[in-house]
């Protein structure tokens, strides 16, 4: 098995499209590797002009499928395919849109087991 893994940039580059605020003051769409379908949107919930910026997108174009990922939650694929969403807080979301549709996934508590359950930005040390 191969892992694909990543956050915010390293996270939209495996996906057709990525939606990205690299450049200052300017959200662009970003084409991606293509490994997986659709448009990725990563800080969903804490980045108001990225939000904005890809529901006009939406408007515009309802023929790409788009995954709408709040900070600090996880989407699973496998074989192209999206399999779960998780997270380590309970109140965070991933949205879906097909053909213009918005669907919630389901996101599950991350297990306490896997000993990421309460990480955050910059508290890992190697």
């Amino acid at each position: 098995n191969i892992i694909l893994a990543g956050v915010s940039a390293g996270a939209i580059c495996w996906f057709e499209e990525g939606v990205s605020a690299s450049v200052p003051g300017q959200i662009s769409f970003l084409n991606g590797l293509g490994f997986l379908p659709g448009i990725c949107c990563p800080h969903y919930d804490t980045d108001l002009t990225r939000k904005n910026t890809v529901q006009a997108r939406i408007k515009k174009d309802i023929t790409k499928t788009y995954y709408l990922i709040d900070d600090n939650v996880l989407v699973h694929f496998q074989e192209g395919s999206f399999v779960r969403a998780i997270s380590s807080s309970s109140d965070k979301k991933a949205i879906i849109v097909n053909n213009g549709i918005a669907s919630a996934l389901q996101v599950s508590a991350m297990p306490k087991s896997s000993g990421f359950s309460q990480c955050r930005p910059g508290s890992l040390k190697f």
